[in-house]
């Protein structure tokens, strides 16, 4: 079975306008008068086999006097040259028996975001169980997909069985055909199940997808499903992953200026904060060590600056409690990784070239590398599981929210009174800065960075030279108190590996590492109150 990474696939947020797509030609048309292109928009969700009973009870499937539902089979033949020609260039090419007819159709790779799906489709019907190009509809890459199979035959290599459940409801002003799947796929001799929802958008924005979806994921801990069907048979076929569908561009923040709705500018930022959340998320699930590491740096750099937009823009566009409850509960989980790698892959190996041969050393790196592991697991489970595809869900609900309220602030007078109310709390938290405990300069820290990611996201609104001064002080000061608090949970972290371990060897290189650390608090010390005594000079650009 392949592995299931539902934000392997995603990029920057951005779902562009389907076109509105025409409806179905019967068996009763001639074939030389097939359907015209469309540009078909879904959303994939997975879903356990135990909650297959609790999606079909939903009230979503159940029949309705002007929406019936209709339950039918499936089956439809990938095909592709034997050495995956279309495959390669990112083609689909299926045909599909359905209620006694067949159906042809050419799909493009296209683009994946947030869960949503868009790529070109041309279909109309065939007679035969093969495909035939002359008969693919006017605009299709029949062109490209023939200089692609050249001479080579065309081989049925992945085939899809399943029952699908079919309504067609209207969400907003967004009409959605909601299907669920249920049945297998086979390819080169393996066979995989098949349980999955798909909500595509038959006519308006794709808005409308999510508040449908967040409905389903109510009765069943739904997951994004990254790949087409398609792609999925392919990885049976040749026991390799999926193959990730790419991310579109990432969708520009456009012109800030001061007499812009405050609600308009919520979603602009929010939008491009969620597209950095979308490419760093994937990053912690690698393989590969360095990557790993700065995955889950990144991905809480990302979630760090959504709740700021959040908590900046409330105001104008209030956010969900159940929202905001889903992000300290994902950085609660990432959280304790982060600290971690940074203790082993930061403070701990300058610390050690200085102990090298102290027998106490490998016990405790390997203990530090067993911890590690278990709560890079907890990461990666979190980001994989329906508690963020739900988080990734309402925050793409959140952004796609009709209209700002009435008494909403124009951008200028939100920016200026959120700015200068977290410039004084982040003053207020620096007083008597030279004999604040590690808790309180742990919690200044944060100010610092509150108001330094509500700037970065202003800061169009302001002269360049002043907001670039203060950000690099803020920045300057954040890390000076970073790497106090560094060391202060590397003290913690030692004093739990060692009792963890039970090892007094362990524990002995644990307090020699300790006793490093503590000589270099005055130094470090010393940097924090000369990069804070900077930021307290500083005028906010908003008072120049």
């Amino acid at each position: 079975m392949t592995s299931h990474r539902p934000w392997a696939g995603t990029g920057q947020f951005f779902v562009p306008q389907p076109e509105e797509q025409e409806p179905r030609p019967t068996m009763d048309a001639p074939l030389a008068s097939p359907t015209t292109a469309t540009t078909e928009t879904e959303l994939k969700l997975c879903c356990p086999p135990d909650y297959l009973a609790a999606l079909l009870a939903h009230p979503l499937f159940s029949p309705e006097p002007d929406a019936p539902v209709a339950t039918r089979r499936l089956v439809t033949r990938y095909f592709d040259t034997p050495a995956g020609a279309l495959g390669r260039a990112g083609y689909a090419l299926r045909v599909r028996e359905e209620e006694g007819q067949r159906w042809q159709a050419i799909k493009t790779q296209g683009h994946a975001v947030a869960g949503v799906h868009v790529r070109g489709e041309w279909e109309g019907p065939v007679s035969g169980e093969t495909p035939d190009l002359a008969c693919l509809p006017p605009g299709a890459p029949t062109a490209a997909v023939t200089a692609l199979i050249a001479d080579a035959p065309l081989l049925p290599l992945v085939v899809t069985d399943f029952q699908r459940t079919l309504k067609t409801v209207r969400s907003g002003t967004t009409l959605v055909e909601l299907a669920l799947d249920v049945g297998e796929i086979r390819a080169g001799g393996r066979c995989e199940p098949l349980l999955e929802v798909e909500l595509e958008v038959k006519a308006g924005p794709p808005s409308g997808l999510f508040p449908l979806a967040l409905a389903l994921c109510e009765v069943a801990p739904l997951t994004v499903s990254p790949h087409t069907k398609a792609d999925r048979g392919a990885a049976l076929l040749t026991g390799q992953p999926p193959r990730r569908v790419p991310a579109p561009p990432p969708p520009p923040v456009g012109p800030l200026g001061a007499g812009l709705g405050a609600a308009e500018a919520a979603r602009r930022i929010g939008a491009n904060a969620l597209g950095q959340l979308l490419a760093q998320a994937p990053r912690l699930l690698s393989d590969d060590e360095v990557e790993a590491v700065a995955g889950v740096h990144q991905t809480r750099v990302a979630l760090r600056r959504l709740r700021s937009v959040l908590t900046l823009f409330g105001p104008a566009r209030p956010a969900p409690a159940a929202l905001v409850a889903d992000l300290r509960w994902v950085m609660g989980v990432l959280g304790p990784a982060r600290d971690l790698d940074v203790f082993l892959t930061e403070i701990l190996p300058p610390l050690a070239a200085r102990l090298e041969g102290d027998p106490g050393l490998a016990s405790l790196l390997e203990q530090g590398r067993r911890e590690q592991h278990a709560l890079r697991a907890a990461a990666q489970a979190a980001v994989c599981g329906p508690r963020f595809t739900t988080l990734i869900l309402r925050l793409s609900h959140w952004l796609d929210a009709p209209g700002p309220l009435p008494s909403a602030p124009a951008l200028g007078a939100l920016a200026e009174a959120a700015l200068e109310r977290r410039w004084r709390r982040m003053r207020r938290a620096g007083r008597g800065f030279d004999t604040l405990p590690d808790p309180a300069r742990h919690a200044l820290r944060v100010r610092i960075k509150k108001i330094r990611y509500a700037l970065e996201v202003l800061a169009p609104l302001y002269a360049e030279r002043p907001v670039r001064d203060t950000l690099r002080a803020l920045k300057d000061a954040q890390e000076a108190l970073g790497q106090a608090n560094d060391a202060a949970v590397a003290r913690h972290r030692l004093g739990h590996l060692a009792l963890l371990s039970g090892d007094p060897v362990l524990a002995f290189g644990a307090g020699r590492i300790a006793g490093l650390l503590e000589g270099q608090r005055d130094s470090v010390d010393l940097r924090a109150r000369e990069t804070w005594a900077t930021v307290r000079r500083l005028t906010p650009p908003w008072d120049d």
